[in-house]
């Protein structure tokens, strides 16, 4: 009932043999399959690192640490105990060229906050929209972006999206190459769209939440009212719902990773298009749109954000801030 990751190994003693996964995908599993007891024979088999004093062409550095002597251990696996320091953090992978890729996911109190009002109220589309508070916060629930314009009764209502990422253990002083935020769609059955040829997309913004303010829906947090500037390329939902995909992809651009903050929370908000501009949506029409992703509740599959970067390295010494 073992489950074996990318780089591990699994001895099957009974039958004599070793089992080395060399890559998973969603599409297959390659692996490596020897003798068990083939380590010392001067061949550097799949599921060996080296092989006495031939490391493969490995130093401490190709293999992710500053610097130091990098020996072959009695079983065949790399002795890194004169290396020095990882040049990534702990959580974080190395893939090579001094660069490390994080994977941050979203801090379980992600959630939506949504404000509602009736046209008998006397009011519109734009008093909704510049509300400073929402009738309620939802975290641990789906993450839910709706928008209703003259449904029944009639009414006007906005969700807004709020995915934090505690991202403190990202190194100060580095570049980072790229980033993009996943979200797994919950239930494709769920997402309508009425007017898949207006403004039906979902865009990235800056927030200020963080885990700590589920307790208060405030609904002005999500960037400016109008025109706000985003962190990404737009998802057009029918693009997405035409597609089949599971998945929404936001690449971030250059304002994106510039709200990546390595001292404690990234704070990401999805609001729909009809939320960025003034005018009611189709022109009054009944217009619905939902589309629906899981949250970090436990047993989800919780957004994530995904971090490829490089740290500078000066000699054999990683650059400090203040270097």
């Amino acid at each position: 009932n073992d489950t074996l990751k990318k780089g591990e190994t699994f001895f099957d003693v009974e039958n004599d043999i070793v089992i080395s996964v060399l890559d998973v995908s969603d599409e297959y599993l390659e692996v490596g399959v020897g003798p068990a007891f083939s380590c010392g024979d001067g061949i550097i088999d799949v599921w060996e690192d080296c092989e006495g004093s031939d490391l493969n062409g490995n130093t401490c550095a190709s293999i992710g640490f500053k610097e130091g002597d990098l020996s072959c251990a009695m079983d065949c696996s790399f002795n890194i105990s004169l290396c020095g320091e990882p040049i990534c953090p702990e959580e974080h992978e190395y893939v090579g060229g001094n660069s490390c890729v994080a994977i941050f996911e979203s801090d379980l109190f992600d959630g939506y906050v949504f404000r509602r009002a009736y046209q008998s109220e006397g009011l519109n589309w734009n008093d909704i929209r510049y509300s400073s508070w929402g009738l309620s916060w939802y975290w641990q629930d789906f993450l839910n972006l709706e928008i209703i314009s003259n449904g029944l009764s009639p009414l006007f209502q906005i969700n807004r999206v709020s995915i934090p990422f505690n991202t403190s253990s990202v190194p100060e002083n580095i570049q980072i190459n790229s980033a993009k935020i996943v979200l797994i769609n919950q239930n494709s059955d769920s997402i309508e769209n009425t007017h898949p040829d207006s403004d039906d997309f979902m865009t990235l913004v800056s927030t200020t939440f963080d885990d700590l303010d589920y307790l208060v829906p405030r609904f002005n947090q999500f960037s400016s009212v109008d025109n706000p500037m985003e962190l990404s390329d737009r998802i057009d939902i029918s693009d997405f719902v035409d597609s089949g995909n599971i998945q929404a992809i936001f690449e971030l651009n250059e304002q994106g990773v510039g709200n990546i903050n390595a001292s404690g929370y990234s704070g990401f908000g999805i609001r729909a298009g009809y939320d960025l501009f003034n005018e009611t949506p189709n022109g009054g029409e009944n217009t619905h749109l939902l589309i629906q992703f899981s949250s970090a509740e436990p047993n989800t599959s919780p957004p994530m954000l995904i971090v490829n970067y490089t740290v500078p390295i000066c000699g054999n010494l990683i650059i400090e801030q203040g270097e």
